[in-house]
């Protein structure tokens, strides 16, 4: 299972991945998949599934607002480097 976090613009984007950076959290930047249905082409993609529960609380403590964790079966070449 792929996870991404959505949220309303790319700048949100950048600022949740500098914070998921300085707790440890491994992700990155990533086109939205376009089955998430989701107005902003930028998210972030988290590499591990034990990752997403923290990711509300961080964001929330940030105050970073967030608009879905999106659960895809997409299946992609992970070493392709195929994210920003």
């Amino acid at each position: 299972m792929k996870y991404f976090v959505l949220v309303e613009n790319a700048k949100l984007a950048t600022e949740l991945l500098e914070v998921l950076r300085k707790n440890k959290i491994k992700a990155t930047l990533a086109p939205t998949p376009r089955q998430a249905n989701h107005a902003c082409g930028v998210c972030v993609y988290l590499y591990n599934k034990d990752d997403v529960s923290k990711i509300r609380p961080i964001s929330k403590e940030n105050g970073i607002s967030i608009d879905d964790i999106f659960e895809s079966k997409l299946d992609f070449e992970e070493n392709r480097k195929k994210f920003l």
